[in-house]
């Protein structure tokens, strides 16, 4: 059990090449929103990397971390405002994104060290983004359209971060007592996450090859 945990967080970081050959494949024929995402992608792609380089090199990545969650919010409340066609919505989002930012910055200063996780700043990232999914669900439910819903694009990757940020949700909430269990169950728990994080690419990767 141990060793599948492992091969699973050792490889889990490559699956990101998945989506992020599709997008830039079809970049250009995208829609804007998708290309929103595939440019999260890239720099996605760019800071897992650098952090399993520095991991390998038993650097603290964590910085990196604080950095990327506000820039991985940013990019995907930008993809779900151009998703919503109501500029009620959008305004929305809009707040958000700027409540989040500042109380990220805020946390990072004051309450939990760059230097340790972030897991304030990524509950509230992955609380606010389950909001979003749930929502992007109602849209596609009352959205008439020529095709099923399962041959949409916003379908799979919505789904792909909800499922993501719904377990994500319950390991920051509580990555203080993860930290304190016993070694293998901690793994085992990191293996969960990379697990569902292999499942959020495959699905945006289907998503992005959809278009429609």
């Amino acid at each position: 059990m141990k060793d599948i945990a492992n091969e699973i967080i050792k490889n889990s970081p490559f699956a990101i090449l998945l989506p992020l050959f599709t997008g830039l494949l079809l970049f250009r024929k995208s829609p804007v929103s998708n290309r929103v995402l595939i440019v999260h992608i890239c720099l996605a792609a760019i800071v897992n990397f650098v952090s399993a380089y520095m991991w390998h090199r038993k650097q603290n990545n964590l910085p990196l971390l604080h950095v990327y969650t506000v820039t991985e919010f940013l990019f995907l409340s930008a993809y779900y405002a151009l998703r919503w066609k109501s500029s009620t919505a959008r305004t929305l989002v809009l707040v958000m994104a700027l409540l989040f930012t500042a109380f990220a910055v805020y946390n990072s200063l004051y309450l939990q060290s760059i230097y340790h996780m972030n897991s304030y700043a990524r509950s509230l990232e992955a609380l606010i983004l389950i909001g979003f999914g749930a929502s992007g669900y109602y849209l596609l439910l009352t959205e008439k359209g020529e095709h099923s819903i399962f041959s949409r694009s916003f379908f799979w990757i919505n789904t792909g971060y909800f499922l993501y940020f719904s377990v994500s949700f319950f390991l920051f909430t509580l990555s203080n007592y993860v930290r304190i269990i016993e070694a293998d169950i901690r793994h085992t728990v990191w293996a969960i996450h990379a697990l569902f994080m292999i499942v959020l690419y495959i699905l945006v990767a289907i998503g992005l090859w959809k278009r429609t």
